[in-house]
């Protein structure tokens, strides 16, 4: 892994990834990465333990801290800063994505402890621990003795978020690694493309302290439906935006603001067709609000 003038070029178990970088990101590009620009790119399969999208349902204070990996990168810890601290004490020698420095690692465990940093582990299977990986509750989260909470082999710790809340986290972490598909009313199903909705978009959200998932899932004709579920996708039910379901979306963005999105709308399966974007807001999911902010014309 090495650290480019132009981008963060990074390789775990086999995958590359390359991250475009800002002139104010050079600057700052060996101290800090963030998890949320760190991530963006990386596909689902990706990942030690395939978990690496488990992180984008982290709160936004850990999405945009700086992450730590073990030995230069050797990712079997990794500690998730919170936005604000500082993680230049901890960082030890090499280039890429900043390693702790191992005299540092007490420390850190106190952040966690303290709710300001995320630990991450991942298990990897090797003769001396397949007893262990045999004895734990299979695809389902339980609490390690030391207090992780672990899903299979990878395992996070932090005071900032419960037991269950990390569990959800990393259940949806393991089954992003597989397709999920609705049926036009928004049930989990599994009868696959050809006669359901594969779900190609999807984000937590808590308005009022509730847990959601709010998820977009295409048809095999590319048209969309928008579903408000329970997590796990239980519970589930169309969007209440007739405008928005059985459309072609173009672009679907999250905000700041964790439960309004911006949407963009084909007209068309096709080239020149006109397009608009929508502000969708869920402050209340059961009754969401949307407002068309611009059309024009694609010009392609």
């Amino acid at each position: 892994m090495k650290l480019l003038s132009f981008s963060i070029a990074a390789t775990f178990a086999g995958l590359s990834v390359i991250l475009p970088m800002t002139s104010q990101q050079k600057a700052h590009a060996a101290t800090c990465v963030t998890w949320a620009s760190y991530s963006r790119n990386l596909p689902l399969e990706g990942g030690r333990g395939g978990q690496w999208k488990a992180f984008n349902d982290l709160p936004s204070d850990f999405q945009n801290g700086c992450v730590l990996l073990e030995n230069n990168n050797s990712v079997d810890i990794a500690y998730v800063l919170k936005r604000g601290i500082n993680p230049t004490p901890y960082i030890g020698q090499g280039s890429g994505i900043p390693s702790f420095c191992s005299e540092q690692q007490q420390t850190l465990n106190r952040l966690v402890a303290q709710g300001k940093a995320l630990q991450v582990t991942w298990l990897t299977p090797t003769q001396g621990s397949l007893d262990y990986l045999r004895s734990i509750p299979k695809d389902k989260p339980f609490l390690r003795d030391d207090g992780m909470t672990c899903f299979n082999s990878v395992c996070m710790k932090s005071a900032a978020l419960s037991h269950n809340q990390l569990g959800q986290i990393l259940s949806f972490g393991s089954s992003a690694q597989a397709e999920i598909y609705l049926d036009s009313q928004c049930q989990r199903t599994a009868t696959g493309l050809e006669n359901g909705f594969r779900v190609d978009f999807r984000r937590n959200i808590q308005p009022g302290g509730q847990p959601y998932w709010f998820s977009m899932a295409r048809a095999m004709d590319g048209a969309a439906i928008f579903c408000l579920t329970r997590p796990n996708y239980t519970q589930g039910q169309r969007l209440a935006t007739e405008q928005l379901q059985n459309q072609f979306i173009r672009e679907i963005k999250q905000e700041s603001k964790k439960t309004s999105f911006l949407i963009t709308v084909a007209y068309g399966n096709g080239l020149r067709v006109p397009l608009a974007q929508f502000r969708l807001n869920l402050d209340n999911p059961t009754r969401p609000t949307l407002s068309k902010l611009r059309e024009w014309r694609d010009s392609r």
